[in-house]
């Protein structure tokens, strides 16, 4: 499935679940900061899986700061290649990404901040490393109505 029938798939909600686990999460933060500026990307990263997940009546497993996390991993990632290679290069290099993304997000977050309701419903600011700017402030200023169930 090339990149843009991905997007449409997860914009229309028709792509089956078993495709937009971690990796399809990572790829859909991907494709979307390949498009767009990183504000952009997240905001649209975010209500992209807000929805998918309240079409699925899976609001809960929706979590904002994780997400967030996430796309600030990729973001800088992408930013140190300046966004030229593909996904699977990307994926390849940075295979962390995938098989170690809660190693990374602990080093981030203290597990109790990380898991929490409040990190679930917005952004929280990592409480053992800090987002640089301009990361840190798309975050703290991702729309309401993106973040709030």
């Amino acid at each position: 499935m090339t990149d843009h029938e991905f997007l449409k798939h997860v914009e229309n909600k028709t792509l089956p679940p078993a495709q937009f686990n971690h990796n399809g999460h990572l790829r859909l933060a991907f494709i979307l900061n390949k498009q767009f500026s990183s504000a952009k990307a997240t905001q649209e990263v975010v209500r992209l899986i807000k929805g998918y997940a309240e079409n699925l009546g899976a609001t809960s497993k929706f979590h904002v700061t994780l997400t967030c996390a996430l796309c600030y991993f990729i973001f800088q990632r992408m930013e140190r290649a300046q966004k030229t290679q593909s996904l699977a290069e990307f994926m390849v290099i940075n295979s962390d990404l995938i098989s170690e993304a809660p190693i990374l997000l602990r080093s981030f977050y203290h597990e109790a901040t990380l898991y929490s309701d409040d990190a679930r419903l917005g952004f929280i600011p990592p409480d053992k490393q800090i987002i640089p700017e301009p990361y840190l402030s798309i975050f703290n200023t991702l729309e309401v109505s993106v973040c709030i169930p």
